[in-house]
């Protein structure tokens, strides 16, 4: 009778040193299988939109839908050798408080570029030659010593040289083809050769002439004292008088309006010594070419 265990090997002795470490590898390799297992399941359901809740001291419980294109940059070789697109600049924390709110980018403003408005003011009687020769200018002084000499006021006395300028621009053949037909066409006008050329005369026609040629060359506001239809008038007979002011409908006679009589639509006048006139840097440009 054989004594149990009698022919059995002897037991080896166990050291746990050495395999200690594969186990600790194993189970990490384990560990790592299922987290990517269930980290795989989870982007597989939520691969349209990623919900996250962002808790704000301000405003909590907001809930925002970014879409997962955004939020996740994609790789260069499923973008068409595109940069890949960056998730938006804005601060998502999930599951705890932000402090940082999101400031809209401000709108980019175009520098505007201040441009200067070049104006000059010009004495009007300065261009006096270029409306009209001398000559013609002391036939309407001549007529308004004739016409207007009992009239107190220059600006309703540069009324009646403004009637012969009017009637300069209208084209009516009627009135004559020229300043110098205008003002001797018989019936019309008082011009006689021997009325004297006074000295204030002769500065009020000169700086109407000038007010007109700056006119026409395109200046506004050039201090006219009557409208430019207006062609018209009736002399003062007694000293204090006002001079009537009138225009034909379609130049038709029989068909008198008059303009509110004696009244100026401006007055350059007032001062001492009658108002300059503004023109920008192009009109100027053309009386100094005129000049040249």
């Amino acid at each position: 009778m054989f004594y149990r265990g009698k022919h059995l090997p002897k037991k080896v002795g166990h050291h746990p040193e050495t395999y200690l470490p594969l186990l600790v590898a194993a189970l990490i390799g384990v560990i790592m299988i299922a987290g990517a297992i269930v980290a795989e399941v989870h982007l597989s359901k939520h691969a349209s939109a990623v919900n996250v809740l962002v808790v704000d001291e301000a405003e909590k419980g907001v809930e925002l839908s970014v879409p997962i294109s955004n939020a996740i940059s994609m790789p260069s070789d499923m973008t068409n050798g595109q940069a890949p697109r960056k998730a938006p600049n804005m601060p998502v924390v999930v599951g705890t408080k932000s402090t940082t709110k999101h400031q809209p980018a401000p709108a980019t403003q175009e520098p505007s570029e201040a441009v200067a408005v070049v104006t000059y003011t010009v004495n009007p009687a300065d261009y006096a030659d270029r409306a009209c020769p001398l000559y013609i200018r002391q036939m309407m002084a001549q007529i308004l010593f004739s016409e207007a000499e009992c009239v107190v006021s220059d600006a309703e006395r540069s009324m009646c040289i403004w009637t012969m300028f009017d009637r300069d621009d209208s084209g009516i053949a009627w009135f004559g083809g020229s300043l110098e037909q205008i003002l001797t066409k018989p019936g019309q006008y008082e011009y006689h050769p021997e009325v004297p050329v006074t000295e204030r005369n002769l500065a009020l026609v000169n700086d109407v002439a000038g007010r007109w040629y700056l006119e026409r060359c395109g200046a506004t506001d050039v201090g006219r004292t009557l409208p430019a239809h207006i062609c018209f008038f009736e002399t003062a007979a007694e000293a204090g008088w006002h001079n009537q002011f009138y225009w034909l409908e379609n130049g038709v006679w029989g068909t008198r309006h008059n303009f509110d009589h004696h009244k100026p639509i401006a007055n350059p006048y007032q001062g001492d010594k009658p108002d300059l006139v503004t023109i920008n840097a192009s009109i100027m440009e053309a009386l100094m070419d005129a000049v040249l």
